[in-house]
């Protein structure tokens, strides 16, 4: 079978799993989007078990989406949390 997506995207998308897993323990917020990083690691699994463009492309797109909402997320402890 020959692969729709590039070897250098599917790096992308391990690092970019690896990147959300990263920060939403630093920040200890695994609980809070414990949803959306079970469907993005199950996302990924797909993609690369059947990479297609546009599975991987999305994929990419859910990941650099969660990654953005994570990071302007406070942290866990912070007071900003306390106050929403």
């Amino acid at each position: 079978m020959e692969r729709d997506i590039h070897f250098y995207q599917e790096a992308q998308l391990k690092n970019l799993l690896s990147d959300v897993r990263s920060v939403a323990a630093q920040k200890r917020l695994e609980a809070i989007f414990d949803v959306e990083l079970f469907s993005f690691t199950r996302t990924v699994a797909a993609v690369l078990a059947a990479p297609t463009r546009e599975t991987g492309v999305a994929a990419l797109h859910e990941g650099r989406e969660l990654l953005r909402r994570l990071r302007e997320a406070p942290d866990k402890a912070s007071d900003d949390l306390l106050l929403r």
